[in-house]
């Protein structure tokens, strides 16, 4: 979770690594499909899912979607942190 500090300059940010399915190498060479956003949970990332600030992914190719990425990734869109995706993800067929 990101949360900005309240000099407003910095961020502390905390959130569950993901269990992977596939090595990225792996993932990477499957074939993929978009997925709505509300409709992830359980399935293997495609791609890679940034968050800015600070920069560091959240998701990566080859790990699993869960309740709990998705909520991260939700909160993140609400609190002023961007992420690399709108409404759709690559996810593995």
């Amino acid at each position: 979770m990101c949360i900005r500090d309240r000099d407003s300059t910095s961020y502390s940010f905390t959130y569950k690594i993901p269990d992977k399915a596939l090595e990225i190498s792996d993932a990477i060479l499957r074939q993929k499909s978009k997925v709505s956003v509300g409709d992830l949970d359980g399935k293997i990332c495609g791609q890679f899912v940034y968050a800015y600030p600070p920069g560091i992914p959240i998701l990566s190719p080859g790990e699993i979607i869960d309740e709990d990425i998705i909520s991260t990734m939700n909160y993140m869109a609400n609190h002023q942190t961007k992420l690399n995706i709108y409404d759709t993800i690559l996810i593995l067929d």
